[in-house]
């Protein structure tokens, strides 16, 4: 609730004004609570999915979840941000 009030005391000129920095703003806003700005990192648009993570998740599920995903004794999963896919006899990812 408070950051919403402080962010209404802006103005649209003051979030899309190219000369006020956005750490300017931020202290503006949060001084009294202290402002702490990390370094920017690159984003990287690449999936990290892998069967070794996908067969430990599934590992985290119970006996009847796991039979319930079944379909003639296989999980198939499919990664949604790199549509990968994945296929696990049942028998082999039950804890």
């Amino acid at each position: 609730e408070k950051a919403t009030a402080l962010q209404a005391t802006t103005s649209a000129g003051e979030l899309t004004d190219p000369a006020l920095p956005q750490n300017d703003l931020l202290y503006r806003l949060f001084h009294e609570d202290g402002v702490r700005v990390f370094d920017a990192a690159p984003l990287d648009n690449a999936c990290t999915c892998s069967a070794d993570k996908v067969r430990g998740i599934l590992s985290t599920f119970s006996a009847e979840e796991i039979e319930s995903m079944a379909v003639e004794g296989v999980i198939s999963v499919t990664c949604q941000f790199c549509s990968a896919a994945y296929d696990f006899p049942a028998a082999a990812v039950q804890g």
